[in-house]
């Protein structure tokens, strides 16, 4: 989305005005990179910008650019010192004009306001999000705790308590959390592992589909055929047919 000023607009349309920009722009950007702190200036055009860097946890993670306002009233006298500023870019004066007009005005005084306005909800933001970040961090824990116990002991039976155990938590809360974490529950994900490893074992081996199938920890051929179907939209057959094993045997 086209979020420029009308004067900034025309501005950039020029190859001296876009450079003016950009270099405008980047020498503010190092000095807030440096500093960490919000900084108010006048661009090459004479406008108000804002650089606002973005620090979480003591880390600049980003930094915000924003302003693009005239610092005073229109006036033609204003206008005037614009049109002679911009006179190498070769604008036109009725162009120039109409864009000067259309553009927003705030005062030093105002835009100090939206400063500091602006530092609190940056920070304050940044810290929700830093808090956020940090809890699901602990919440990811117990869920990479009982994904790797499901990988050691997918070719056992496997329960939502023995999952649930291996995380330390409840049965009910583990459930729910390892959903909410990885998009499906558990029962789903010991099946994708199995299925996982039975392609590995139908590709690479001549092993017997029914002995895959006991191997992997489904506990009949049934389930296996149906739970694969359901993941692969074919049958273990066809996937070791593609996968090139031409001695198939049930």
């Amino acid at each position: 989305m086209d979020t420029w000023t009308p004067l900034c607009r025309l501005i950039r349309t020029n190859p001296l005005g876009l450079k003016g920009c950009h270099d405008t722009d980047m020498s503010h950007l190092r000095q807030a990179y440096s500093s960490k702190k919000p900084l108010r200036y006048l661009c090459h055009a004479g406008l108000i910008d804002i650089m606002m860097p973005v620090i979480i946890n003591g880390e600049h993670i980003a930094t915000i650019n924003c302003g693009q306002v005239l610092p005073e009233s229109h006036s033609e006298s204003g206008f005037q010192r614009l049109k002679k500023r911009l006179k190498p870019m070769g604008f036109s004066s009725a162009g120039l004009r109409k864009a000067y007009y259309a553009s927003q005005c705030c005062s030093f005084e105002k835009i100090q306001i939206i400063m500091h306005l602006f530092s609190f909800f940056v920070e304050y933001f940044g810290e929700i999000s830093w808090r956020l970040k940090q809890v699901r961090q602990k919440d990811f824990l117990p869920v990479q705790l009982a994904q790797k116990y499901i990988h050691d002991h997918f070719r056992e039976r496997v329960t939502l308590n023995d999952v649930a155990r291996s995380a330390s938590l409840s049965a009910h809360y583990f459930s729910s959390l390892f959903h909410e974490m990885t998009g499906m529950t558990v029962k789903k994900y010991v099946q994708m592992v199995r299925i996982n490893a039975a392609k590995q074992l139908l590709s690479l081996t001549s092993e017997r589909i029914t002995d895959i199938a006991y191997d992997v920890g489904f506990n009949n051929l049934t389930d296996f055929n149906r739970v694969f179907r359901r993941m692969e939209r074919r049958s273990p057959r066809q996937h070791r047919l593609k996968g090139g094993q031409t001695k198939l045997s049930l």
